[in-house]
């Protein structure tokens, strides 16, 4: 999986000689006009949020690229590269539209460090957790519901033939 996203990263203009490391605090930016201004569509290193990270981190020689759920940070002069998960306020008010040419407004928005389940390599553990169980002829264990699951219902018409 690492070395996957690895060649995704250099195929960007990132240079992956270290590791990719998951962030270990959120990182607050505000998107200001002159960022929108800068920014280009459909370059997730030449973006709006791209641009705005670099200008929140002071340095311009900083590599940085903004995805639709990770946004991945690597700073000259240290050799790996940090990964923040992008949270869905400014994909539906920043990236996307910066994509389809609509008007993005300036805001403050928050990258936050991976959530448990969002950190590298939990996927893998997940799936290898999951195999194991089958083979053992068990069931994998039910996932979680949001909300209530135990509630009468109540039918408001029913169909009668």
């Amino acid at each position: 999986m690492t070395e996957s996203l690895k060649s995704q990263l250099r195929n960007v203009g990132f240079d992956v000689t270290g590791e990719i490391r998951d962030a270990v605090s959120s990182l607050g930016i505000f998107i200001n006009p002159k960022d929108i201004q800068r920014g280009q569509s459909g370059n997730p290193m030449q973006c709006t949020t791209a641009q705005c990270l670099r200008r929140a981190i002071d340095s311009k020689h900083a590599r940085v690229a903004v995805f639709l759920s990770t946004a991945y940070v690597q700073i000259p002069g240290v050799s790996h590269v940090r990964r923040y998960q992008v949270p869905t306020n400014l994909r539906r008010d920043v990236i996307i539209p910066q994509d389809e040419g609509t008007e993005i407004m300036p805001g403050d928005y928050i990258l936050r460090a991976p959530s448990a389940s969002f950190r590298l390599g939990q996927a893998a553990e997940r799936r290898e957790r999951l195999r194991k169980l089958r083979e053992e002829g068990k069931k994998p264990p039910m996932s979680r519901r949001i909300g209530p699951t135990k509630r009468n219902i109540r039918i408001r018409w029913q169909r009668t033939t």
